[in-house]
């Protein structure tokens, strides 16, 4: 019995209907399924207490966590007048030359393990701040991952990154001046 190529096809809609339905069921189900969303949640900034000296560290969550402290515009302002930070742009050599936050330092993401030295070399005393564009940009998010990962304590990221920053009319953006690599 021959089954023309109309019934095969409609057998196989059925079959991937079927199966996109036990895969949401078992997502929806599971404890850590992923969360069906078309909208990015709004970024929660860490308390201006983290920054303070006179306090003890926070810890978010209230345990040590992996999690990557996010800071404002406001909170990075602060840091960069009090000179506790020292900011990396994650972007690619040429996003950095056409222009970043003065004061940056270029260590592309993609090149993260060309630069192990000069990362060896970071401070401790000092909040480690890295940016990219903007969102959807993640690569100053990974970059302080990788950060956290090396046991850097004091690592944030600044997630508006120079597209932020240039929306602030009155701020600079250097140009050129290549470092590191």
């Amino acid at each position: 019995m021959k089954k023309n190529s109309s019934e095969i096809g409609k057998q196989i809609l059925i079959i991937l209907f079927l199966t996109f339905l036990v895969s949401f069921c078992v997502n929806f189900i599971h404890p850590r399924g992923v969360t069906i969303s078309f909208q990015k949640p709004p970024l929660q900034f860490v308390s201006d207490s983290v920054f303070a000296e006179t306090l003890p560290q926070v810890s978010i969550g209230g345990e040590e966590t992996q999690e990557v402290t996010v800071i404002s515009y406001e909170q990075l302002i602060r840091l960069l007048k009090e000179k506790e930070i020292q900011l990396i742009d994650a972007r690619s050599k040429e996003g950095y030359l056409e222009g970043h936050i003065p004061g940056a330092i270029n260590i592309p993401y993609e090149q993260y393990f060309d630069y192990e030295e000069q990362i060896s070399n970071f401070p401790e005393d000092k909040w480690l701040v890295c940016y990219c564009d903007g969102p959807p940009c993640e690569l100053g998010a990974q970059m302080a991952e990788e950060l956290k990962l090396r046991d850097f304590k004091k690592v944030a990221v600044y997630r508006g990154g120079i597209n932020d920053w240039k929306q602030h009319a009155s701020l600079a953006v250097s140009e050129g001046s290549e470092n590191g690599k």
